[in-house]
């Protein structure tokens, strides 16, 4: 991911985002420790810039938009999501 550029790359394979799916993407790829479980709440505030009460129907529909964008053919899911704790980026 380039943050100046805003283009986003797996391997070779250069993937076109959406400006939320690329918010969702820096904000999991920004954090300090890889693997770091994200809980909905989070990541809802910081994509959305405001609350949410609950882990929302759209942010689950923007992160499967996400993965299917990002996971190549046979691939395990870089973005996982774990149930009852939230999601994490592998």
């Amino acid at each position: 991911m380039d943050t100046l550029t805003r283009e986003v790359w797996h391997g070779e394979r250069k993937i076109e985002l959406t400006n939320k799916e690329y918010s969702i993407l820096e904000y999991f790829m920004t954090r300090p420790k890889y693997g770091y479980m994200h809980r909905g709440t989070m990541l809802e505030e910081n994509a959305w810039d405001y609350e949410y009460d609950r882990w929302s129907l759209l942010s689950m529909l923007y992160i499967r938009r996400l993965r299917r964008k990002i996971d190549g053919d046979g691939e395990d899911s870089l973005i996982q999501t774990v149930r009852g704790a939230g999601t994490v980026l592998r």
